[in-house]
């Protein structure tokens, strides 16, 4: 550990890290942690360990441990979430010992990003497998009911059963993993040839997930991107598989091919439309203490979908509001050809101070001298004895 510490860059960490180089005292040591849960834990907890952990590579964000207990106890048969039964009675740090560590905000995440390496390289964890699995979860989920409806008193049950608790992570990653399963395509379908249970799950979410946002997604007359059709091509004798992820991914790369500020949004208008529904309900009811053991404190969150805080929010709806102002950034220069024009800031005194800084000769005269001080007035107040 010592060895990487002391690497000059991050070129050199990788290199030292790499397969052939990994430390074998680092190595023995993962491995002992691994295998000493395998020995000690009860064989049904030891499953959803390497579940865990099979969620901690492969997730593309840090997980709250609600949003785990949300994704452990999910039915998406039933569309139930946090039924009593399914919760987990156990903490992570009994499955997973000292392989995880808990972050302020409830954020669990491997100790070292070398214990993320070699569990993605042990027999424990298959990371296509699990990236597969997460993809039927994210669409699954985002199809589920509470995502159609729009009755408030309705969506306030739902809330209060816990269903909103992985809308955060589902909205903002569900095409990274679809990503994901794309780029593993055929090493999945390698690794899954003999059982097909995996693929039918795979199938099942994708028509429910492409039967909720028909609307939005792109309909059969309109012929994909070249570039969706290479990316789905080892899904290509799959029939109804392909056909569905092609069609989503033809929209996901239309949406990321516009502009920073559209990336910046959710790209089904009516699934963004149904976020906006639910997070209304859930700041509404923020001061509901049978909701914060879903959702934690900080319920009002910013709807950049990039930005931390889309996921980690704040406590009040002021501290988001003004957090809001670095995004929308409403004071523009208004002097032609100026390279910040495109940008503009957040507050007028940062206007004032470019303008003073970049176009003096546009200011007001009297506003390009600072008003002299008191101290200043003092000294020339009475004329020395000289004048």
């Amino acid at each position: 550990m010592k060895n990487l510490k002391t690497q000059p860059t991050k070129r050199d960490f990788l290199h030292e890290i790499s397969e052939n180089r990994f430390p074998d005292d680092l190595k023995k040591a993962y491995e002992r942690i691994l295998s000493s849960l395998k020995r000690d834990l009860h064989p049904k907890l030891w499953k959803i360990a390497t579940q865990l952990l099979g969620w901690m590579i492969c997730a593309k964000r840090p997980l709250k441990w609600h949003e785990i207990q949300g994704a452990i106890s999910i039915n998406p048969e039933e569309q139930t979430i946090f039924k009593s039964e399914d919760i987990l009675r156990v903490d992570v740090s009994e499955l997973c010992g000292s392989l995880v560590q808990l972050l302020p905000g409830d954020r669990i995440e491997l100790v070292h990003s070398t214990a993320r390496i070699h569990i993605k390289n042990s027999e424990y964890v298959r990371a296509t497998s699990v990236e597969c699995d997460l993809t039927v979860l994210c669409l699954q989920y985002l199809a589920f009911q509470c995502f159609v409806e729009e009755d408030e008193a309705e969506l306030l049950k739902y809330a209060c059963w816990g269903h909103f608790v992985l809308q955060d992570y589902s909205v903002a990653k569900w095409h990274h993993h679809v990503e994901a399963l794309l780029l593993n395509g055929k090493r999945l379908l390698e690794e899954e040839s003999g059982s097909q249970s995996k693929l039918a799950a795979l199938e099942q979410a994708l028509d429910d997930f492409a039967d909720t946002y028909e609307n939005d997604l792109p309909d059969g007359e309109t012929l994909p991107d070249v570039q969706a059709g290479e990316h789905c091509e080892p899904f290509r004798a799959h029939g109804a598989i392909h056909e569905y992820l092609l069609q989503i991914w033809d929209h996901v790369l239309k949406h990321r091919n516009g502009s920073f500020e559209n990336r910046n949004t959710v790209s089904l208008k009516s699934l963004g439309n149904s976020l906006e529904r639910n997070r209304k309900i859930l700041e509404e009811s923020a001061q509901r203490e049978d909701l914060r053991e879903f959702y934690g404190t900080k319920i009002f969150k910013c709807p950049k979908l990039t930005c931390y805080y889309f996921h980690e929010g704040f406590r009040d709806a002021k501290s988001r509001d003004q957090h809001l102002k670095k995004h929308e950034r409403p004071f523009i220069c208004q002097i032609p050809d100026c390279s910040y024009a495109e940008f503009g800031f957040v507050t007028s005194k940062d206007l004032e101070k470019h303008m003073r800084t970049f176009h003096e000769e546009e200011c007001d005269p009297e506003e390009s001298f600072s008003s002299p001080s008191k101290k200043a007035s003092e000294k020339t107040r009475y004329p020395s004895k000289g004048s």
